[in-house]
């Protein structure tokens, strides 16, 4: 029986199980195991004779708020119509691997959805569904663990194939081949391959402003870019919404990337081919599994592999397999690597413990194996594609044409767009000190440098100026509110610049932010442009609470409960005017709070039970009038 593994992966992970699910497989003796995105090998194919009978695993991740990935986003809404015609009974045969994080109010929902959606068109599942939480004690491997083995059992031997014995297994072979290429001075090509796109916005960085008080425990930066062209600006302005993001490609620190170099003997000068290779008995049914890539040793470890991200137990394998066939290993490290490897409990706590808790990179782990060879084909194998990350936008650009508000001046009339950014620095359990390897590249940008992001649309629904909303926004979380407040501005600058009166215009911009920080004079960001728009014409509704001027902390649920303008205005704003609560910021303990807040408004001003006002809370959320911009 062929097996199809196609994956709905955001930013890498899910393609990386599915290639772990696809490799068990053929380790397994399981013949006709193909891989490839859900878009790239298409809902048209799913229904082709070839396809009928055979078996589908998909893997897919939960981005956004309960969103699909963009490399399924086709076919999924091609599943979702009506009209999409059932299979016929029993050709199609599926199981689901799903990838999520409990925190996000939307756990798991695309792999739920697509599993239960597959189902009701008539596919058989072969097992049950799997799902695979980063809250757990070892992440998604204690899920993936978990059901792997109901989908080996549900995946017959070919019949005329007996199980294979260990040493009749599929040889371990890297899933690249790598070519040193003849000519040194042949031209590197990364850019096109995991680099920039031709969509994306080509910026120059106007300026990296420090946003809170140098003495203030986290950095928080406000950088601003300037389109290249007018071509760029007009794309960003065309495609840049409120509640909008930039995605960003980080770029490894310099000095990991020479550690690197060194311990695999190479100058970094070295100029490579990276294309698939034939021996993993697994095939490519989508061409971005099949893409070369061409660049030098330096920029493959600078801008294409995450050197500095944490490996998993799949790169302590190919380590463990390597100093298994090299007789000078040292034996205690040979051993402490296939600890590490094992797929025991045991040994997925020794992995928690010595990389997972302590964030080590893949150049630290490679440091503390000295004795063990690893080629070039094996790192690229082992250690995943550098992902973007996506920053709300904290600004809009805005047309030379357009009227002038109190957030549309200076750089902004240049088209520029700006996205507020903490720098991510902790300790770990053993006290070494780490930093976020995205938030330290933009924040070491400097005036000048040139940079390209994407634009991705938001992930809410931003409802028009008539319409009331509520924004609640702690921390870095008012970015997104700052640019639903600065269009709301502009929709009625241009009403008043015609001389219209219209019936919105005497509410101003019609909405209420809800800001929270520690300090009054330490992280209180963006105070100057949302004072400046409570004055009328304006007339927007600014609640603050810093949860450290005082003794008893205060946050902004405190603020929604105990200001009674505030929860009255909520209050009317989804129950009797059919507006929208905007919830942003961390994905932690403050949705959870809010949401808990605005049930006891409802109560408060409804005289309802709480039991009522949860059901009309999870109605209010159903119909999206309650949505969620939230991050881990």
């Amino acid at each position: 029986m062929a097996v199809s593994v196609l994956y709905g992966s955001q930013t890498g992970r899910a393609r990386e199980v599915a290639w772990m699910v696809a490799r068990r497989l053929v380790e397994e003796g399981r013949r006709g195991v193909g891989i490839g995105s859900i878009d790239g090998y298409g809902l048209a194919r799913l229904r082709e004779p070839g396809s009928l009978h055979a078996c589908f695993v998909f893997v897919v991740s939960t981005t956004g708020q309960g969103d699909e990935p963009d490399d399924m986003k086709d076919t999924w809404r091609a599943l979702k119509k009506k009209s999409c015609e059932p299979f016929p009974p029993g050709a199609v045969r599926y199981a689901v691997l799903a990838l999520g994080d409990s925190s996000y109010e939307k756990y798991n929902f695309v792999g739920k959805m697509l599993h239960n959606r597959l189902k009701q068109l008539g596919a058989v599942p072969i097992t049950d569904r799997g799902l695979c939480d980063d809250q757990d004690l070892n992440g998604f491997l204690d899920g993936y663990l978990a059901w792997i083995p109901s989908l080996l059992q549900a995946i017959p031997q070919p019949p005329d194939q007996p199980t294979p014995a260990a040493e009749a297994k599929q040889k371990f072979v890297p899933r690249y081949a790598v070519q040193l290429l003849a000519n040194a001075g042949a031209q590197a090509q990364v850019g096109g391959h995991s680099a920039r796109k031709h969509t994306d916005v080509v910026a120059t960085v106007a300026s990296n402003t420090r946003l809170t008080a140098e003495a203030h425990w986290q950095d928080v930066r406000e950088v601003t870019f300037v389109p290249r062209t007018p071509g760029d600006a007009a794309r960003l302005r065309e495609e840049l919404q409120p509640a909008g993001s930039l995605g960003f490609l980080p770029v490894n620190p310099g000095a990991s990337v020479k550690r690197l170099l060194r311990r695999l003997n190479l100058t970094g000068d070295e100029v490579v081919r990276v294309e698939p290779n034939p021996a993993t008995n697994i095939a490519l049914l989508g061409s971005e599994e099949r893409e070369p890539l061409q660049a030098t040793t330096a920029e493959l470890f600078e801008t294409v592999l995450d050197v500095c991200g944490t490996p998993g137990r799949y790169f302590f394998e190919v380590l463990s397999h390597a100093a298994a066939e090299q007789a000078d290993a040292d034996g205690e490290q040979r051993e402490k690597l296939r600890e590490l490897a094992s797929a025991t409990p045991e040994g997925a706590e020794d992995l928690r413990f010595y990389c997972t808790r302590e964030k080590r990179t893949f150049v630290e782990c490679l440091h503390d194996f000295p004795s063990v060879s690893v080629s070039l084909p094996w790192i690229v194998d082992c250690i995943p594609r550098l992902q973007r990350r996506q920053y709300s936008a904290a600004s809009l650009p805005v047309s030379p044409n357009d009227p002038c508000t109190p957030l549309s001046g200076g750089e902004a009339r240049q088209g520029s767009v700006s996205i507020a950014v903490a720098v991510v620095e902790y300790k770990t359990p053993y006290g070494r000190a780490k930093t976020g390897l995205c938030s330290a590249h933009l924040a070491g940008l400097r005036a000048g440098d040139t940079v390209f992001f994407s634009v991705h649309a938001p992930t809410v629904s931003v409802p028009p100026l008539a319409t009331p909303i509520v924004l609640v926004g702690p921390g870095t979380g008012i970015a997104p509110c700052r640019t639903i407040a600065q269009d709301r501005a502009a929709q009625l600058a241009r009403v008043l610049a015609e001389g219209q009166q219209a019936p919105e215009a005497a509410n101003g911009v019609n909405a209420h932010v809800v800001f929270g920080c520690r300090n009054r004079d330490s992280d209180f960001l963006y105070r100057a442009d949302m004072s400046a728009l409570q004055p009328a014409p304006y007339k927007l509704g600014y609640h603050v609470a810093f949860s450290r001027d005082q003794e008893a902390k205060v946050y902004v649920q405190d603020v929604i409960r105990s200001t009674e303008a505030l929860s009255l205005a909520i209050v009317s704003t989804l129950l009797q005017e059919d507006g929208v609560l905007y919830i942003s910021g961390s994905s932690k303990n403050m949705p959870a709070s809010v949401q808990n807040a605005v049930v006891f408004c409802i109560m408060k001003h409804c005289a309802a039970t709480e039991e009522e006002a949860r059901g009309v809370l999870e109605e209010l959320k159903k119909a999206k009038r309650i949505q969620f911009d939230t991050w881990s």
